[in-house]
């Protein structure tokens, strides 16, 4: 089984515009609700893609119920651990003749020790050896910056397998707990060793270090450039396609579900087809 974490949540409405008109009345043409947040948008793919996940995510108030109604709408089941704050809704504008969005997203609420105390209580419960567990996206505020880490060990100590997707201290520290995936950025990369990534030389280096540090996968992703990927003893750098703007919803999580999904097949990959799955991560899929 997949399990993906989310702590953050958040509700996502998206509004499409003919044509974004500052200082004036701007009447959309189209609404869309999505239930969003790095972790349920993981879900939701892999749920698409007919792989079993399971989602486990912080919510709270009438934001939280509407998100999970939106989840089993589409058919992602979901474990929620209640909290007293209001799950936080973001919104997504998007400008169809530019062809481009502006996206505000709200902080979230503040979470309690005894909420987080909660959710570990559920995952040491639920965690079974050869599972999958996904931690994705901000901490919440109140929650230590330790958090992942500590997810990281309860869920490996007990036999299965966890990818890690942050920023900052929390990464740096989720890194130290050697999760199975780790899929940062240049700027994340650059916290994890205190060196610049500047070439494909230093993206390489870096896989390989971390590699040493007991990290099985390392996805250095560098925006329009594409990613370099480093998978069981194969590197692989991959540019993606060229894609129309439209939108940030769910966007970034090919990567990982396309590592899951080969994860999950019943016989491992050769070596050479391996290096094909990996080119192949960046073409865009429904």
């Amino acid at each position: 089984m997949i399990v993906a974490v989310d702590l953050n949540p958040s509700l996502d409405r998206t509004l499409t515009v003919a044509r974004l008109e500052l200082g004036a009345v701007n009447r959309a043409q189209s609404v869309r609700l999505d239930a969003g947040g790095k972790g349920l948008n993981v879900a939701r793919a892999l749920s698409a893609w007919g792989l079993p996940v399971q989602a486990m995510a912080l919510v709270g108030g009438g934001t939280g119920a509407t998100l999970l109604r939106l989840l089993e709408e589409a058919q992602v089941p979901c474990e929620a651990v209640q909290i007293e704050g209001e799950t936080r809704s973001n919104v997504t504008l998007i400008d169809s003749a530019a062809g481009t969005y502006i996206k505000v997203n709200e902080p979230g609420p503040v979470v309690m020790l005894e909420e987080l105390d909660a959710l570990e209580e559920r995952i040491t419960a639920r965690v079974e050896k050869h599972d999958l567990w996904i931690f994705s996206g901000r901490l919440p505020i109140g929650a230590p910056l330790d958090t992942y880490a500590r997810l990281i060990h309860i869920v490996q100590s007990r036999g299965a397998r966890a990818l890690l997707d942050t920023s900052g201290r929390p990464l740096v520290l989720g890194a130290a707990a050697r999760p199975f995936l780790l899929k940062p950025n240049r700027e994340e990369a650059q916290d994890l060793t205190g060196r610049p990534v500047e070439s494909e030389a230093d993206a390489v280096c870096l896989i390989k270090e971390l590699w040493a540090r007991g990290i099985g996968v390392v996805a250095l992703t560098r925006g329009a450039e594409g990613a370099i990927v480093g998978y069981e003893g194969t590197i692989v750098a991959a540019a993606p396609p060229e894609v129309e703007v439209a939108g940030p919803v769910g966007s970034g999580v090919d990567l990982r579900t396309a590592i899951l999904e080969d994860y999950a097949r019943p016989r491992p990959m050769t070596a050479e087809e391996r290096r094909a799955f990996l080119e192949m991560i960046f073409s865009l899929r429904p």
